[in-house]
């Protein structure tokens, strides 16, 4: 009886490790700061900026209207991360708009997502910026 109750808490102890460990994943949304766009280019450069530092990153966008494009990742078939650009052509905003997988949760008022997720939009940012000061 005693090889049962010691097995029972061994799993009990494995089962609330996992549940605190997967709350460690999240971290607040972090929205990156939005890019000043270069004197002398155009809203089409900004356009063309997007449209390319998004691909070299396997982004996949879409013309919602003029001056928004909804960008969209996915990872490994199993997380997905959307976020809308709005751009002219003093600069590009990027905002949080859906994600799967990502864990997102509202937290005493606090936007929750996985980590990696903070990293991909900040990575995005990185590269439409490369490709506007070329």
């Amino acid at each position: 009886m005693s090889t049962l109750r010691f097995a029972t808490k061994g799993l009990l102890a494995s089962l609330a490790f996992s549940f605190a460990t997967a709350s460690f994943a999240a971290t607040a949304l972090q929205t990156p700061p939005s890019l000043q766009i270069p004197s002398g280019k155009t809203e089409k450069d900004v356009k063309e900026a997007i449209a390319l530092g998004a691909t070299a990153r396997t982004w996949i966008i879409k013309d919602i209207e003029p001056g928004l494009i909804e960008a969209r990742v996915d990872v490994r078939n199993k997380h997905t991360l959307i976020v809308n650009l709005k751009y002219d052509a003093k600069e590009i905003a990027l905002k949080y708009k859906n994600s799967v997988n990502l864990d997102y949760e509202v937290v005493d008022g606090t936007p929750m997502i996985h980590r990696n997720a903070n990293s991909w939009m900040q990575n995005l940012m990185t590269d439409i910026n490369k490709f506007l000061n070329r």
